[in-house]
């Protein structure tokens, strides 16, 4: 007995287990078409291949954009530098991490983090830091944690790091 439309392999020809390719696995009779894949008009899932879309509808219409992307007339276009998610050029809604809002959208370093003079990027301060300058010097600890002379952020006397999981 033939699979259902769009199975690769079922059992008894009505309980599909693995969908034909682009086709979403676990959808019954694989009717959903994987993302960053649309129907086309003879009814096969192809892939998108509008550059940096995460889904579209057609050959020529993005609905959602990959991060750092957005949609723009059915196409992606940037968002601005360390910027992860946009609606707009201009209107950043989550920061890459590291970054946060400062002057202008995610051009400020985090806690935690420095800006790196050779790049201009910013970068982990390293384990417990809250501030650094360079990334091999911590200025101040995350809460619970004291700085040592050498810059390194340990627990308190008498304390120890528990990083056993418990439930």
């Amino acid at each position: 007995t033939a699979c259902l439309a769009n199975c690769k392999i079922c059992e008894a020809g009505d309980t599909c287990t693995t969908c034909a390719t682009g086709w979403e696995d676990g959808t019954v009779p694989c009717d959903t078409c994987k993302d960053g894949n649309y129907v086309d008009a003879d009814g096969v899932c192809t892939e998108c291949t509008i550059d940096d879309c995460a889904t579209c509808t057609d050959e020529t219409n993005c609905d959602s954009c990959d991060d750092g992307f957005y949609v723009d007339t059915g196409a992606c276009s940037d968002c601005l530098d360390h910027c992860n998610v946009c609606t707009t050029a201009a209107d950043c809604t989550t920061c890459a991490d590291g970054y946060e809002d400062g002057a202008a959208p995610c051009d400020t370093c985090s806690a935690g983090y420095y800006r790196d003079a050779a790049d201009g990027n910013c970068k982990d301060c390293g384990d417990n830091c809250d501030a650094c300058d360079d990334g091999t010097v911590c200025d101040t600890c995350a809460p619970g944690f004291g700085l040592k002379p050498n810059g390194k952020c340990v627990c308190p006397i008498e304390t120890f790091l528990d990083t056993a999981a418990t439930p």
